[in-house]
């Protein structure tokens, strides 16, 4: 009797596989079909990135709706047998399994959530369902080994091999690297002509100053005429492309000669002794009455094409004097025009990828200007962070993480590169351009398969100052801050558009920098008032950086509203970042995305009587939040002792499966921590004194402050130094957190061997840092007087 009845369940076997195989097949296309053809946020190209998204996923769908469709066979098989009652039950639930399993469950299967619930799954399902009955009622066919067969290449082989097939036709993205940055290597030119007096070297153009046309700064070789300076193409260039452009500085002709009106120039480019571009420029003041900056754009070498080279070919870059000018009363200083941008670079597209678990997407979010004490989850007790406070909760928070600088342009070298200041040459504005030769972030993870898109709202941090290296798509450029409500609508819709692809988004938001403009909402719930009598035109900006050094009153109203207003620019900056999370959720993104949230500096509320950042190393202006979720990460950690932000390079490209090369980098989660952490500013003041070179220590509980200053040959020693240029404060264990009390003085032996692991340190820096490194030019130094960055006198 056993044997009997194992051979009528084998049979069942048999009868239930080939229909829940079907059903499963049919299912699989059926999802598939309907993920490809919904409505998609981003046009053509976003709909072709999900539908490759969804056929690369489709391996994995087609397992889950074999789950499906062999619960669904098993209650049609079911009802085959049975009365008419249970068989109209058994039919319903089949439906609905189909129908479940159409419009999204199980909600993570690999591939996107359908958009909503229209008539078409339903028609689906019933069709699904019917043809399931059919093969319930089958009778012989739907038994034995040859059914199985037939089943399963119909309903699994069959759509498995195309969809295969297709989803191996990777969506391309495009890639540039820069193979020879020569502006930036005068030592490999060679100078073949030159105007007597005045050699060409490496400067910053500005045609003229203006936002809106191609007339930025640009590294530039300055070349007088005549003048010709040539370089030879390196074999590990490959086959490249040259890119320059030619122009002049809005210097040459605001300072022409009474007898000239215009200063026209020769501008050529031979490969080979052979002229393969050329252009004559005349440069000339702008007539009266008439605003036209394209007639001062950059003139680019061989178009949008640049001009191909192969290696060992020999590059001429030239200027001269047209014929005919009388030169005779030109200046030295009127001569600085030449080819900027001169770079050698090489496309390599990559194929995008598909984002999973363990080789997570990347969002990467730098508050400007946000102190770590002004956040909940960092003890503030005011409401100002509700969406940073859950992002702690559920990640990892590091409670005395530091910024490599109190600044922007220092400090977000060092967030894209993972390297000190010194090491990656951006220190001031005179060397505020991130050079070629750095790798960044972006580069590294965009070799890696990553859609890279960064959306700056700083004004600094611009392609014109390559901080765009490694990213597809870059929006910045522009000349005032850019508050969130302009800025995050873009980056959703962006991510919206590459939900289905590997991506690193970069967001630089700037709600808590001046000009102060919260939202409405946060300023009304956080309860700010009126601003108080005294209170600036300008606003926060209106307050002097060192008030007590000019006379400015501040009264204690005018300290409380400025603190609250930053309060509510912060709260404002946190509504965003919540927008960002949300959508990330909405999107089914989060088991799939690592979220990075950090600040470039913080801000000096008249702590230690300055305002702003870039003054000073202290704790209100270089302590940062710190903040990693995400897969893999655990929740709710908290990790004490000092580490320096410069690392979320370095432990985001590990997330990235690729390696950052910065010296010393850490992984911040897997790594043992030093507990110890740099800082510097060019910009610092104490008293009245302005422009000083401030270093910042961290080292366990002791925080030195070291102002240095500048000698040829390395560094006073330590013990040489004078005590009035140290300061040393106790901010371990809660005894002097908000550097109040400098202790150098009675501990000087302890303040001057910090200072001696400083230096070592520093040292170690600027022996690896590049030696050239452009600065800004007439159009950087607008933007900088605008933004309150630099004055009149700089």
């Amino acid at each position: 009797m056993s044997s009997v009845r194992a051979h009528e369940e084998r049979a069942g076997i048999l009868e239930l596989l080939p229909t829940g195989i079907g059903m499963g097949g049919l299912l699989g296309v059926a999802r598939a079909w309907l993920l490809g053809s919904g409505p998609v946020v981003g046009g053509a190209d976003a709909a072709a990135l999900e539908r490759w998204a969804t056929l690369s996923r489709f391996p994995s769908l087609l397992a889950e709706a074999l789950v499906a469709g062999v619960a669904g066979g098993v209650l049609l098989v079911f009802a085959a047998s049975r009365g008419y009652s249970q068989r109209a039950l058994a039919y319903l639930v089949a439906l609905a399994v189909g129908l479940l399993f159409l419009s999204g469950w199980p909600p993570e299967s690999g591939a996107a959530a359908l958009p909503g619930f229209g008539y078409e799954p339903l028609v689906l399902a019933a069709g699904i369902a019917l043809v399931g009955l059919l093969f319930a009622h089958a009778g012989n066919l739907a038994r034995g080994p040859l059914a199985l067969v037939a089943a399963g290449l119909v309903a699994i082989a069959l759509p498995l091999s195309i969809a295969r097939a297709l989803a191996a036709d990777a969506p391309q993205m495009p890639r540039r690297i820069i193979v020879a940055d020569v502006v930036a290597s005068p030592d490999a030119w060679r100078i073949l002509e030159q105007r007597p007096g005045l050699p060409p070297k490496p400067v910053t153009l500005t045609p003229i100053v203006d936002q809106h046309a191609d007339v930025a700064d640009k590294p530039a070789i300055r070349m007088a005429p005549p003048c010709a300076v040539g370089f030879d193409v390196p074999v590990e260039a490959g086959v490249a492309t040259l890119r320059a452009a030619a122009g002049a500085d809005l210097s040459v002709w605001s300072k022409l000669p009474p007898n000239l009106d215009a200063l026209a120039v020769d501008y050529s480019v031979e490969l080979d002794g052979k002229v393969v571009w050329s252009e004559r420029i005349a440069h000339a003041p702008m007539p009266p009455g008439v605003w036209e900056p394209a007639r001062f754009a950059w003139r680019h070498v061989g178009g949008a094409d640049g001009i191909a080279v192969r290696p060992g070919q020999k590059v001429t870059l030239r200027t001269a004097f047209a014929p005919g000018q009388d030169v005779s009363g030109l200046a030295e200083d009127g001569l600085m025009l030449g080819f900027g941008g001169v770079v050698l670079e090489r496309s390599a597209p990559r194929a995008r990828s598909l984002a999973r678990p363990d080789a997570p997407n990347i969002v990467y979010i730098v508050m400007d200007t946000q102190r770590a004490d002004r956040l909940g989850c960092y003890g503030y007790r005011r409401p100002v962070s509700p969406h940073i406070d859950a992002l702690a909760r559920r990640g990892v928070l590091y409670e005395d993480a530091y910024a490599t600088s109190s600044w922007t342009w220092p400090s977000t070298g060092s967030l894209l590169t993972g390297m000190l200041p010194d090491e990656h040459g951006v220190t001031g504005n005179d060397r505020c351009t991130l050079g070629f030769a750095n790798t960044t972030l972006a580069e590294a993870l965009q070799a890696r398969g990553y859609t890279t898109a960064a959306f700056s709202g700083n004004p600094l941090i611009v392609p014109g100052r390559q901080f765009d290296q490694g990213f597809e798509h870059f929006d910045g450029a522009v000349p005032d801050f850019r508050m969130s409500d302009m800025l995050v609508p873009g980056a959703l819709e962006w991510l919206r558009r590459h939900a289905s692809v590997r991506f690193f988004l970069y967001l630089h938001l700037v709600d808590p920098h001046t000009p102060h403009r919260p939202h409405p909402e946060e300023a009304a719930r956080l309860g700010l008032g009126a601003p108080p009598a005294g209170w600036p035109e300008r606003g926060a900006d209106g307050i002097p950086v060192h008030p007590e050094s000019v006379g400015f009153e501040v009264s204690p109203e005018v300290r409380r509203f400025m603190s609250d207003e930053y309060d509510a620019s912060v709260a404002t900056g946190d509504r965003w970042v919540g927008a960002v999370l949300t959508e990330l959720r909405r999107l089914g993104l989060d088991d799939r995305t690592v979220v990075c949230f950090t600040s470039d500096h913080g801000e000096g509320l008249l702590e230690h009587g300055l305002r702003g950042h870039g003054n000073s190393v202290h704790a209100e202006e270089v302590r940062v939040p710190l903040i990693l979720a995400g897969p893999g990460l655990p929740a709710g950690r908290r990790v004490r002792g000092a580490v320096s932000n410069r690392h979320v390079a370095s432990t985001l490209a590990a997330y990235g499966g690729t390696v950052l090369a910065a010296r010393d980098a850490l992984h911040l989660i897997d790594d043992e921590l030093r507990d110890e952490a740099q800082t510097m500013t060019l910009r610092g003041r104490r008293g009245r004194e302005g422009g000083l070179r401030l270093h910042g220590f961290r080292a366990g509980p002791w925080m030195l402050h070291w102002r240095e200053h500048p000698r040829e040959g390395g560094f006073l020693a330590p013990v040489d130094v004078p005590l009035d240029d140290l300061r040393l404060y106790d901010v371990g264990g809660g005894v002097d957190p908000n550097e109040l009390h400098d202790v150098a003085l009675v501990e000087e032996a302890r303040a001057r061997g910090l200072l001696e692991q400083l230096q070592q340190r520093l040292a170690e820096s600027r022996a690896h840092g590049p030696q050239l490194v452009p600065g800004v030019g007439a159009g950087g130094m607008a933007t900088l007087r605008h933004i309150g960055y630099a004055g009149e006198d700089d």
